[in-house]
């Protein structure tokens, strides 16, 4: 009886290690081009991003994520009060320029806001777009994959919203 519930044991055990080993690696990895790293952080700032920034973490540079996540939640905590309405941050147009294993991303930022009027209808409607440049750096080994290093965007308020 020992046998078989040590071979039940081992059947699942083996693939469910492996499972969470896989899963662990790939957490570990960044993105897989410059510019799907920085849509990631773009997308940090939106309305259904994690509230701790934790799922963003995976496309930051190492030795600079305490501060860019402060950075993304100060961000955050500027669109989610202003009176502007619900908004999001669009981005288009990514422009990558790589040199060996570093790249810049230049992307047009747009603003999307959407409000309910006072008959409950929703507007929406688009700001003009600004760029921002993502900085970033592929990583090697265990830790392959892009990963945003800095950025710059201009300022939220008065540029994007009002605060």
């Amino acid at each position: 009886m020992l046998g078989v519930v040590l071979a039940v044991i081992v059947a699942v055990g083996v693939p469910v290690g492996l499972w969470v080993v896989g899963g662990t690696l790939r957490a570990s990895q960044g993105a897989a081009s410059p510019a799907a790293a920085s849509e990631a952080v773009l997308g940090s700032l939106g309305p259904y991003a994690d509230d701790d920034l934790s799922t963003v973490e995976r496309y930051l540079c190492p030795d600079v994520v305490a501060e860019l996540r402060q950075r993304l939640q100060e961000m955050r905590g500027q669109l989610e009060a202003t009176p502007d309405g619900d908004v999001r941050l669009d981005g288009s147009d990514f422009l990558t320029t790589t040199e060996g294993g570093t790249a810049t991303v230049r992307v047009r930022v747009a603003a999307r806001f959407s409000t309910v009027d006072a008959s409950g209808q929703v507007i929406l409607s688009r700001g003009e777009a600004h760029e921002w440049v993502f900085r970033a750096q592929q990583g090697s080994g265990l830790r392959k994959g892009w990963r945003i290093c800095d950025f710059t965007a201009p300022a939220l308020c008065g540029i994007y919203i009002t605060c």
